[in-house]
């Protein structure tokens, strides 16, 4: 059975940034949570194509947020990973799109699991 492309749904639009190619093309620059980053951000690359509404179960849009397709689980895309605190230096890692997707999901979750608590 073949392996299901992956999503990281309802994204805020604070971590997509559009960005443009020297020939005019552009492209999305989704930022995520990486400890392998010295500001705890890393950032990927996709295609317009791949960065879609996040709707409701109902198909109603939800404002402020997307769904990124990333591709197959084995997938290797490069997460460029700061190397300073500033952010000034940078370097690309081979990640694939499954590790991709569990940081995203495991920083989700930790932040849920931060907030219940100081609820109570």
């Amino acid at each position: 059975m073949a392996a299901k492309n992956l999503f990281i749904n309802f994204v805020n639009n604070a971590l997509i940034h559009i960005n443009k190619t020297p020939d005019g093309k552009e492209f999305a620059n989704i930022s995520i949570p990486c400890d392998q980053s010295k500001t705890g951000y890393g950032s990927f690359s996709v295609n317009m194509g791949q960065l879609l509404d996040a709707t409701k179960r109902d198909g109603t849009p939800v404002d402020g947020y997307h769904s990124i397709l990333l591709g197959k689980p084995d997938q290797k895309k490069k997460l460029s990973v700061a190397t300073t605190k500033k952010g000034d230096k940078w370097k690309n890692i081979e990640v694939t799109v499954q590790e991709i997707a569990d940081m995203f999901n495991n920083a989700r979750e930790a932040y849920r699991t931060q907030a219940a608590t100081a609820e109570q």
